[in-house]
């Protein structure tokens, strides 16, 4: 469900104007976002139950001050990737996948206003391009002591090179060239869903 990428726009009696990009590219359609009521037993929708193992019937006009309302307060674009996917998360063969991390000098305690402030330069920015195969690390560098490198990839295994060419190391004096070149690199990137590892990755 998180691989897929779309787009929702609010109509009337919560029916929304959805854009969806997956294999078959942009389709467009009006899906309506139904929630669940509590009920009677005898009511309820095909013996759909709460988590308190509630009666629930399902609703296709709703308001959200209903205090017996279930399944109604996710985001509408979540809620819709949610009824068409459920669980499969596997990703179109139309997007592309970014896998990235970004480290910063460390400095004092990782207190609120020290995470606000962000005092420390970012030392790294690497990311690997899963469908080109494409590595690549920006390093801060002051005292220019490290060079330009480029090579084969690693593999999985983060031990044998790989056959192509994919690998490059790129150094920078200034955190502000640095910051450009990546700019540059990422300029092509539409994201259009992320998910929160210990890294991140960017899907568009």
């Amino acid at each position: 469900m998180s691989y897929k990428s779309c787009f929702v726009q609010p109509l009337k009696d919560n029916n929304y104007k959805v854009h969806l990009w997956d294999d078959g590219g942009h389709q467009v359609m009006v899906w309506n976002y139904h929630a669940y009521e509590e009920c009677s037993d005898h009511d309820a929708h095909r013996n759909i139950r709460g988590l308190r193992q509630e009666s629930l019937r399902k609703v296709t006009r709703w308001t959200k001050d209903n205090p017996n309302l279930h399944f109604h307060d996710m985001r509408p674009y979540q809620r819709f990737l949610v009824d068409m996917y459920g669980t499969n998360d596997e990703p179109s063969v139309t997007h592309q996948e970014v896998f990235f991390d970004i480290e910063c000098e460390m400095g004092g305690a990782l207190t609120e206003d020290y995470i606000r402030s962000a005092p420390k330069p970012i030392t790294s920015i690497a990311w690997w391009h899963r469908q080109k195969d494409e590595w690549k690390i920006l390093i801060l560098d002051k005292k220019g002591e490290l060079q330009h490198a480029q090579g084969p990839a690693f593999n999985r295994d983060c031990r044998n090179p790989g056959a192509s060419d994919c690998f490059t190391v790129v150094s920078f004096v200034t955190d502000s060239s640095r910051a450009l070149s990546f700019k540059t690199n990422s300029g092509t990137w539409r994201p259009c869903n992320w998910v929160a590892l210990c890294s991140q990755v960017l899907l568009y």
